[in-house]
């Protein structure tokens, strides 16, 4: 200590308070000085003096600065107020060192936060935490065990200052391991082998003291923290304090890292979904078939980034072609998963369609055979509705099965005509039979095959669009091409919706039978 430090100026003030209330010098001697030389070494015994320390060293004497004076009847009072002055001092020093430690225990604190890795190298985050224990308290190996998702069990992850084989129960059940137990519910806890025998199973050798500490966050306990000591002692409120801060900042880093990782994977599925959904961008797409007696549009648009909504059209030859729309069960991801499931088996199946078969294609067999694929593949509660149809050209016919889905429109010579629905939906029950309607065909004559997202689209009143709406721009474009029937459907339904948010996957398909005029035509 210097005159110069807030302590030497402190206690050279109080000395020459001392002095100006007692008559008698009272003098500080810091350390180095010549007087606290010769106190030290011995030399000032004909004087009162009192060594002074802050509890980790000396900081200097305080010392009567008379020689060989009787004090007479006054000595007892003028040493005692000395004494008073001395303990004061003392009191003071500690206090500084404790603030001083203190200070200090929070800048290493700020610091390791700081300089903990942002990464994703967790175990390179918690060994840097488990460091700063071993650096801010007397305990001499630390480490960390990582709750399960089920909070069932406890993993050793990290370790410092002792090796991992010498750490009990690498591996622990909680309901097993009374410390980690207690401390998840109660904060923490504390284990001496000197009180509890007992207490040595979770001790790692040769240690005498333990104390376990909870990892909690937000969402709830994520481990435990450990700190062992080869003393039998018990931890000062400072180092609880430390060892609960650092369990905190392990707290921190657990759920850094987990967010981390979570914005890795939702990044990853952004990127797969928007492929995924590349299939249904909502664009128009508009395909003269092999068969150029037929024109086809369709529009295929899911609610979220992918959907469950099938809308295919297969050249099946150069007079038959294959159309299909189907709605899974659900929304998004599951919905997708089945849809692509069907899907896949439609177009394996549509390859082996015998077009020549003088019974003609069988669209009955092709759905019993699309429901016992899908039923095999998936739980009962994912299922799909399906309508599955066959134009040919030549015979001028269309052949379809429904199983559970919206009925078509077919306009034929500007008139409506009834069709029907021909059993349950696909994956629902294996053993089912289905039938199949053929309607005949002419030249202009439309088909058009939808999914209940544009039936059931709903205005501000929650009146839906129904089949009734779609006939109407049907008739509207009756003379149009299928890219512009397509079109008018869409235009009606969004006039019908205004600003109503859509909350299903919409598909249409529009088939035109087109006239020998307009077949001729190249595309």
């Amino acid at each position: 200590m210097t005159g110069t430090s807030p302590f030497g100026e402190w206690i050279e003030s109080v000395c020459a308070q001392f002095g100006t209330a007692t008559g008698f010098p009272l003098c500080f001697a810091p350390p180095g000085s010549p007087l606290a030389v010769a106190t030290a070494n011995g030399r000032l015994r004909d004087r009162w003096c009192s060594e002074l320390t802050d509890g980790l060293g000396r900081a200097g004497f305080l010392t009567l600065g008379i020689a060989n004076v009787d004090l007479g009847p006054s000595a007892p009072t003028v040493h005692g107020m000395a004494d008073l002055v001395a303990e004061m001092a003392r009191k003071y020093l500690a206090a500084s060192r404790r603030l001083e430690s203190h200070s200090n225990d929070l800048s290493t604190l700020v610091e390791i936060s700081r300089t903990v890795p942002t990464h994703l190298d967790l175990r390179e985050a918690l060994d840097h935490l488990l460091q700063a224990v071993l650096k801010l308290t007397p305990f001499r190996s630390t480490a960390f065990f990582l709750l399960d998702a089920d909070s069932r069990q406890l993993v050793l992850r990290s370790q410092r200052h002792i090796e991992p084989r010498l750490v009990p129960h690498p591996l622990r059940n909680v309901s097993q391991s009374p410390p980690d137990r207690l401390a998840l519910s109660r904060g923490k806890a504390l284990l001496q082998v000197e009180t509890a025998r007992s207490a040595a199973e979770w001790l790692p050798p040769g240690t005498q003291t333990g104390c376990c500490l909870r990892v909690k966050a937000h969402s709830g306990p994520l481990g435990t923290l450990w700190a062992w000591d080869r003393r039998t002692r018990t931890p000062s409120g400072r180092e609880l304090h430390v060892l609960e801060s650092i369990a905190a900042q392990i707290a921190a880093v657990l759920e850094r890292s987990v967010l981390l990782q979570e914005s890795a994977v939702q990044q990853r599925l952004r990127k797969e979904l928007k492929v995924a959904s590349e299939n249904q961008s909502g664009v128009v797409r508009s395909q003269r078939p092999r068969d150029r007696r037929v024109g086809i549009a369709y529009l295929c648009t899911s609610h979220y980034e992918v959907g469950g909504d099938l809308c295919e059209s297969i050249a099946l030859d150069e007079h038959h072609t294959l159309v299909a729309v189907g709605d899974a069960a659900g929304d998004s991801i599951p919905a997708a998963l089945v849809m692509s499931a069907l899907r896949g088996a439609l177009w394996t199946l549509a390859a082996r369609i015998d077009v020549e078969s003088p019974h003609g294609v069988d669209t009955a067999r092709l759905m019993q055979e699309l429901n016992i694929a899908l039923h095999s593949v998936t739980p009962p509660h994912q299922f799909m509705s399906l309508i599955v149809g066959v134009i040919d050209s030549s015979d001028m016919t269309f052949t379809y099965t429904n199983a559970g889905h919206p009925t078509p429109i077919v306009l034929h010579r500007n008139n409506l005509v009834a069709t029907e629905s021909h059993g349950m939906l696909l994956g629902v029950s294996e053993d089912v039979r289905y039938g199949q309607s053929t309607i005949r065909l002419s030249p202009d004559d439309l088909i058009v095959l939808f999914s209940d997202g544009i039936s059931e689209a709903r205005n501000d009143r929650r009146r839906m669009f129904r089949a009734e709406g779609i006939a109407a721009a049907v008739h509207a474009s009756r003379e149009e091409s299928a890219e512009g029937v397509l079109s008018c459907v869409m235009t009606h339904l969004t006039e019908h919706t205004q600003s109503s948010h859509s909350s299903d996957d919409r598909s249409l398909l529009v088939a035109r039978m087109l006239s020998p005029v307009d077949s001729l035509v190249t595309v």
